[in-house]
């Protein structure tokens, strides 16, 4: 393993042993690789528990099994790879500047994941915790991701002391700063700053100036200079200048009773004018991209995009924790108490999502096919699709599952998933691709409306063009779902008629 100078082009040797086929690895503060978590493959994952596995630096074996140091030390445990069954982990997030303290999160005995410390070696635990009984305090991870994209702690470039946490809160990303003082400054800048996310980005040497960014429903983004002694906010530039106030559409929160009586939370976007002639609005349902992803009320530009097409946006969330409910049966009551609030027509409600989402969008479109027009999935795993083999021959050859049932989906579909390219291309990754592909193939056979597409590199890349490309296929697709929908019209009814009198004049 080795660290890169990107401006010289050194290579330095950061590790004499291998650690082996590592996916991910996480640095300490010096940039030093630390903790590894060596590659699984998928059909193994649910046979084992692959830890991570530390550095010890001087000692042999080099790489060793974090799981069971912190078990020795602590008596803490989590730290391996999530099989399919599993609930419980504890998640790495960071070191401190002391590289053998490590801070992690963890939901080992409790409902959510809460962030602590301990140190490696000692066994120390740190006299810090953050909790809450409600929220999960970081995303959890989605299956086959070892460590958090994001970067949770914050630390004090002139001090190199750890000085807060970013963590998830109900709809935004919230600070908890260590330090009484900064916490009473993020407390003024959100209340200067209402209804938006504030985010403290960096601060001079004596603390007197501070840059941060906002955004909101109705804030794409800007960046400002806070200046604490004139307790003035100077705002300097914006990430999209272009969309105003003006050409923003309404966010609002809907509050619903779930199944079992549970208060639930879903976010919807409003469209300025009903789609075409008609006085209701068209819905379109989109599910998070998985239990670990909920709706920000801040700006996102997906939801803007759907209400410029005419239709109202209806971002459902999963009830926490979320393995407790099945997302999918908290679509209908949402949708009852949308219609309670505005007119909306809910026999054209279109249902959309990636990954996960897409899947929850088919699996409800397949069971209630008469309360929906359609489906959207991006990067779609089909349910009912067998990927791998469950089982095998005595001679050790495959037996794959047939495809899912073709008549099991009736209504319009349309799949978009991203062709796999490139040297780490995994068996999970290409069978999705192609089983998929071929699903879709089975459904136009059986006559039903279903198209598949190749989703270009670039929109994940989120360039322009390639978003705007494939969202234009997307409004073709549902606005032709939504329209053909079979509608049960009621009986005939004569509204007015003109008398002859009336008739007569009108000629004249």
């Amino acid at each position: 393993m080795y660290k890169l100078n990107v401006v010289t082009g050194k290579m330095k040797s950061i590790s004499e042993e291998s650690p082996g086929a590592q996916t991910e690895c996480l640095p300490d503060r010096q940039g030093k690789a630390r903790l590894i978590m060596e590659y699984v493959p998928a059909a193994e994952r649910s046979k084992s528990r692959e830890p991570y596995r530390y550095d010890t630096v001087k000692k042999m074996p080099r790489w060793r099994d974090l799981d069971t140091l912190a078990a020795a030390n602590s008596g803490i445990s989590g730290f391996a790879l999530r099989t399919i069954k599993d609930r419980q982990n504890s998640i790495p997030i960071g070191f401190d500047t002391n590289p053998d303290i490590l801070y992690y999160a963890s939901n080992v005995g409790r409902e959510t994941y809460g962030i602590y410390g301990f140190n490696i070696k000692t066994g120390e635990r740190i006299d810090l915790v953050l909790e809450s009984e409600e929220i999960d305090l970081i995303k959890p991870l989605p299956f086959g991701k070892n460590f958090p994209d994001e970067d949770i702690l914050i630390f004090d470039r002139h001090t190199q002391k750890l000085a807060g946490f970013r963590v998830e809160g109900r709809d935004r990303v919230i600070t908890r700063w260590l330090s009484p003082e900064w916490q009473a400054v993020q407390k003024t800048l959100e209340l200067s700053l209402p209804g938006c996310s504030v985010t403290i980005m960096e601060w001079s040497a004596d603390g007197t100036r501070v840059l941060l960014h906002s955004s909101g429903p109705e804030d794409t983004g800007t960046y400002h200079v806070y200046h604490r002694n004139d307790k003035k906010i100077v705002s300097f530039a914006e990430k999209m200048p272009w969309l105003s106030k003006d050409v923003l559409y309404e966010r609002k929160k809907l509050n619903f009773g779930g199944r079992g009586g549970i208060i639930n939370e879903a976010i919807i976007t409003v469209p300025r004018e009903s789609f075409g002639s008609s006085k209701s609005f068209p819905v379109i349902v989109v599910f998070p991209k998985g239990a670990q992803d909920a709706p920000r009320y801040e700006f996102c530009a997906e939801p803007h995009v759907f209400a410029s097409m005419g239709y109202v946006v209806l971002e459902m969330q999963y009830r926490r924790p979320p393995e407790k409910a099945l997302i999918t049966s908290d679509v209908i009551p949402a949708l009852n108490e949308l219609a309670k609030h505005m007119p909306v027509n809910l026999k054209r409600v279109i249902l959309f999502g990636e990954d996960t989402g897409a899947a929850n969008a088919l699996t409800l479109l397949r069971m209630q096919p008469e309360r929906f027009c359609g489906a959207v999935g991006i990067n779609a795993r089909v349910p009912g699709v067998s990927y791998f083999p469950k089982s095998r021959k005595m001679d050790g050859t495959a037996i794959r599952k047939r495809p899912g049932d073709e008549r099991s989906i009736t209504k319009p579909v349309y799949i978009l998933n991203n062709r796999p390219r490139g040297g780490r291309v995994t068996d999970l990754q290409r069978a999705v691709y192609e089983k998929t592909k071929e699903y879709v193939g089975t459904l136009k056979k059986s006559g039903v409306d279903a198209a598949f597409d190749d989703l270009p590199d670039e929109y994940f890349e989120n360039h322009s063009q390639a978003k705007a490309a494939v969202f234009a296929n997307i409004e073709n697709f549902i606005n032709a779902a939504s329209v053909n929908a079979k509608v049960e019209l009621g009986p005939i009814k004569v509204v007015k008629t003109m008398s002859a009198e009336s008739k007569s004049k009108r000629k004249q």
